[in-house]
């Protein structure tokens, strides 16, 4: 059985749709929550309930050559879904139901796999200004401007700044995140 790749964030819906969508950026890492340990002394007024994050590194989720298939919203139990709103048809009583999608928007097949590191300059001179680097034969080099462009648009994304404007608001790029990237055909 195929692994899934599900897709919720409405502005690339119209690529997904069209099949110009051929790659999701997902990080390469995952926040586990751990409780402070019991040091054996007890617990001190409002600290029970106290926990800890920590940020660990995951591999990559498919690998070449692995089929996958691509949702919409893959955990609700809605099936058909607006093409404008992107929103479940029941919710939609009045929507012209030639103007709708199924959630199962195709299988595919994992064509490329590799790690990409996000996040913002801090140096004066580029300061405030995202930058990507690509892990290259075990090295990470920057992505220049029609690369970044290439990326942002594979992703659906009209432009590497608002794939860059995207990923800061869900990530926080301000400190620099590592992401696989997944291209399928």
């Amino acid at each position: 059985m195929a692994k899934t790749i599900s897709f919720s964030v409405l502005k690339i819906l119209p690529t997904l749709l069209s099949s110009k969508k051929k790659q999701t950026i997902r990080p390469a890492w995952k926040i586990v929550k751990k409780q402070l340990p019991y040091d054996g002394e007890g617990y001190s007024e409002g600290q029970r309930d106290l926990e800890s994050e920590e940020i660990i590194s995951k591999p990559p989720r498919f690998k070449v050559r692995e089929p996958v298939r691509l949702y919409w919203k893959q955990r609700r139990k809605d099936r058909w879904y607006c093409k404008k709103t992107g929103l479940p048809l029941h919710w939609l009583a009045k929507i012209d139901r030639r103007s709708h999608f199924n959630k199962i928007l195709g299988e595919s097949e994992i064509t490329e796999v590799f790690k990409i590191v996000m996040g913002i300059h801090t140096a004066p001179i580029h300061k405030g200004n995202y930058y990507i680097k690509e892990e290259f034969r075990g090295n990470l080099q920057h992505m220049i401007g029609m690369e970044m462009e290439d990326l942002a648009k594979k992703d659906g994304f009209k432009s590497a700044e608002e794939m860059f404007k995207y990923f800061h608001e869900a990530h926080d790029l301000s400190e620099p995140k590592e992401f696989y990237v997944y291209r399928w055909k």
